[in-house]
């Protein structure tokens, strides 16, 4: 039947859950008592040229992000950019984002973004796909383990003249450890 849901991803960080429960000791941002965006927004796609130019633009920073292009994936960013991830217990700036991606890419310096899916509706895109990568550097005082990594994420991106000043990650950060042999 046309007009009826035929899949659905569904999207839970286990380290914030459990933290936020207090059965576990992980770091995460305290229960949020507001939504993504402002109470009631409800944004629709029309597939105009504006929304394309957003996908567009979000293709671009998967091919930036997977090619490892750091100052340029950053420059698709506001200086006043905010990035939140329920497992972060505080939001990021630009900087702060853009550090923690470099650090990232020397631990999994093959580390790629398989998108799945990608979808544009007024200001925001929508990404959903797949963190790849070997764990072949250390992490802080933790050898690398040669170890691969396969996670679910979801982004959501706003644009706003023309960059993205907001961004948003949904994902379940305890498989990266878990998939690495760091716990069980």
């Amino acid at each position: 039947k046309t007009g009826l849901a035929t899949g659905e991803w569904a999207f839970i960080d286990q380290s914030a859950f459990l933290g936020q429960l207090g059965v576990a000791a992980t770091s995460h941002r305290e229960p949020m008592t507001a939504g993504i965006a402002e109470k009631g927004t409800v944004v629709v796609g029309s597939n105009n040229d504006a929304e394309k130019a957003n996908l567009a633009m979000a293709q671009q920073g998967v091919q930036l992000f997977n090619e490892h292009k750091l100052d340029e994936w950053a420059a698709q960013r506001s200086d006043d950019y905010v990035f939140t991830d329920q497992s972060i217990p505080k939001d990021l700036t630009k900087k702060e984002l853009t550090d923690s991606l470099g650090a990232a890419w020397k631990t999994f310096s093959d580390m790629k973004l398989e998108v799945a899916g990608e979808f544009a509706a007024g200001e925001y895109v929508v990404t959903v796909g797949q963190l790849t990568g070997t764990n072949d550097g250390d992490m802080g005082g933790q050898k690398a383990t040669g170890k691969s990594v396969k996670v679910k994420v979801l982004t959501i991106s706003h644009v706003k003249d023309g960059k993205f000043d907001k961004g948003w990650r949904f994902w379940n950060s305890l498989a990266f450890p878990m998939q690495l042999g760091l716990m069980k």
